[in-house]
């Protein structure tokens, strides 16, 4: 018998199959990166049990002494990614936005012009929200019949999200727009974004062989997106709350509009 548990002897190994850096690891863990050494090393009961659920693992691979890494049960990241057909992107944007450059085929769209309906956006929550197909780069039930071009400076605030054959979510990056995957491919520092769509529904630049193991390194399971209709919301609430209103009239709004 090993007197090493699993976890301490094939920690290393175990992340770079689940395609997990340390220092998303860490982050995870909720620890400091030079920490994680510490953590193959552990024999704390609690702490391997926080490792288990952060890597998707049985607790018992990690206290386990086999000598032969087994992977039974596990769910590794670069699995899902082999599963992927579908990305969806969703953009939060609103109108007059001026790190956005939102072009048909005459040039920029009117998009003050709030009877205008813009391509792709979804106009409750404020955002663009539109999926590709991985097979032929086009864009699910694409109804414009024109050319249409998307370009902004996103600011870390869109979400990338893979999906299987049925659409059901895998895995997503939030925030940093992922390189060799999201176009443009040089020079957009996980900061910008550039979608060139035909009058088909076609990315006319969207890479011939997309990059999607970057979802495996630096993606995380999928969570509900956050939408601006909720961030106004927040907002509204806040400004109530910092409004001097009177105790009847704070009741009013307690009874009539909160849930």
């Amino acid at each position: 018998m090993k007197d090493k548990l699993y976890f301490e002897e094939h920690g290393e190994q175990l992340l770079k199959r689940k395609g997990i850096s340390k220092a998303e690891f860490a982050r995870r863990l909720g620890i400091h990166k030079q920490n994680v050494n510490s953590v193959f090393s552990t024999k704390s009961v609690i702490v391997l049990r926080k490792v288990a659920q952060v890597l998707d693992v049985p607790f018992e691979l990690l206290i386990s002494y086999s000598e032969e890494p087994d992977y039974t049960g596990c769910v590794f990241y670069s699995d899902m990614v082999i599963k992927a057909k579908y990305i969806r992107v969703v953009l939060p944007y609103f109108r007059g936005d001026e790190l956005f450059t939102i072009e048909g085929d005459e040039g920029e769209l009117p998009v003050e012009d709030l009877n205008f309906r813009i391509p792709l956006y979804d106009e409750e929550n404020k955002q663009f929200d539109f999926t590709i197909s991985l097979d032929d780069a086009k864009i699910y039930g694409w109804s414009y019949d024109a050319n249409f071009r998307l370009r902004a400076k996103v600011c870390d605030s869109g979400t990338y999200i893979l999906l299987d054959g049925e659409k059901k979510p895998l895995l997503q990056i939030e925030g940093y727009v992922p390189d060799g995957v999201i176009p443009p491919l040089e020079h957009n520092w996980g900061d910008y974004v550039d979608f060139y769509m035909d009058s088909n529904g076609k990315i006319a630049n969207w890479p011939d062989s997309p990059d999607l193991m970057i979802f495996a390194e630096r993606g995380t399971l999928t969570k509900p997106i956050g939408t601006n209709k909720w961030q106004r919301a927040k907002e509204m609430l806040f400004k109530i709350k910092n409004a001097k209103l009177t105790k009847e009239e704070l009741e009013w709004i307690k009874t009539n509009i909160m849930c």
